[in-house]
């Protein structure tokens, strides 16, 4: 990601802007619909590497969640 955006602040403001295009400012947040944003939101910038970023994403993706998810896409 430090290649991708000058700053962790320019990241929040480039995924903040996203979101807010996507209408989901409206709508609850779980952790699964948060993994699906973000990995939406950085295929739609063409990010290199996502099989990398993914497999990064699922790991924290099953680290963090409580209980432990059932499914993976």
């Amino acid at each position: 990601m430090e290649q991708e955006f000058n700053s962790p602040f320019d990241f929040f403001q480039a995924f903040g802007d996203y979101w807010e295009g996507q209408g989901w400012q409206k709508i609850g947040h779980q952790l699964e619909d948060l993994f699906t944003r973000l990995h939406s939101f950085l295929e739609s910038r063409n990010t290199p590497h996502m099989d990398i970023v993914l497999g990064l994403m699922k790991l924290v993706y099953l680290c963090s969640a409580k209980p432990p998810p059932f499914k993976l896409k």
